[in-house]
Parts: structure tokens; C-alpha cells; sequence
């Protein structure tokens, strides 16, 4: 069963030896790559001496900047709306000034949460996506009691209706 290139458990000590020679001439094939020869010797230098330095950057990627760094910026943490696993995320909101909205800058999963530790699904990372869908509603369909049809209310004023109806459940 010990095929060329495989050494399953128990296998005899030749083939242990040669997975050993072929792996110890990975260098000496690899070093036609175009990739490594822009590396350098990439293992018998340091990284500055085998291209990945800050020689290797460019000035003009040196000047860019997150926009994550910007002044006013503020992770919030948050839980992902979709499935019930409860996945920590945090949402990167860049304040906006006396009448002007917050904005959404990136979405990513949360280190400090144990559940995901970081990490996202592919719905989860999407959620930045829920915020500028621009079919997303924004205003709530009412209809009024005894009406045939629904009008637009704004997002404020739903929330504000249900607290009011909870709170009368609560008390009554």
C-alpha cells in the first residue's frame, strides 16, 4: 500500500527515506519559481534580505491607511443577526457630527467572543451588506385599525409604538 509519495503507519524504513530525500529536494526544485527568485534565499536570510523587508514596499503603499485608524472611529460589538448561534462581530462605526448619521465602515467577527473567537461565517460576513442594500426598507408598513391599506411610518416611530404597546401588556 505504500505507494511513491505516501508513507502510511507501519510503513517499511525504505520508503521513510526516500519521502525524506524527495521533501530535502524541495529547495533545490522549487528554486526555478519566479515567485522565490524574487524572494531571495526566503529561510537562509533574514526576511529583510529576502525581498519581504521595507525596501520591498512601495512608498506609495506605505502611505495608505485603514480607514479603521481614522480619528472618530469606535468598534462596537454586536452579535450577527442571522442564524441563533450567536456569533460576536463588531461593527466599525465612524461617528458623524451634530445631525449627521453614523457610518458603517467594515464589519468582522470578534476576537473576544468565545463562541466564534473571531471568526465568521459566509452570512456573517455578509452583514456589512444588510446596512446598504439599497432595496433594505428603512420606514415600517402601518395599517391603522378599521384601514384597507398601509402606509409608510418611520423606523423611529415603530420602535417607539412597540415599546409603548409592551410597556401597556406589562402593566395591565
Amino acid at each position: 500500500m505504500g505507494g511513491q509519495g505516501h508513507a502510511p503507519h507501519g510503513a517499511a524504513p525504505g520508503v521513510a527515506s526516500r519521502l525524506a530525500a524527495w521533501a530535502g529536494g524541495l529547495p533545490g526544485r522549487l528554486s526555478g519559481w519566479p515567485l522565490l527568485q524574487q524572494l531571495g534565499n526566503l529561510g537562509q536570510a533574514p526576511l529583510s534580505e529576502a525581498g519581504l523587508g521595507p525596501e520591498a514596499i512601495s512608498a506609495r503603499t506605505q502611505a495608505v491607511r485603514s480607514r479603521l485608524d481614522e480619528p472618530g472611529v469606535e468598534a462596537v460589538p454586536t452579535v450577527c443577526p442571522y442564524c441563533a448561534v450567536g456569533c460576536g462581530q463588531l461593527v466599525y462605526l465612524k461617528r458623524g457630527g451634530p445631525g449627521q448619521p453614523d457610518r458603517v465602515l467594515s464589519i468582522e467577527g470578534d476576537p473576544r467572543s468565545p463562541i466564534n473567537q473571531g471568526t465568521l461565517c459566509p452570512k456573517g460576513a455578509a452583514a456589512y451588506q444588510l446596512h446598504f442594500n439599497p432595496t433594505r426598507w428603512t420606514t415600517v408598513k402601518y395599517r391603522a385599525p378599521y384601514s384597507d391599506r398601509c402606509e409608510d411610518r418611520p423606523l423611529a416611530w415603530a420602535m417607539e409604538r412597540i415599546a409603548e404597546l409592551a410597556k401597556q401588556t406589562r402593566d395591565a
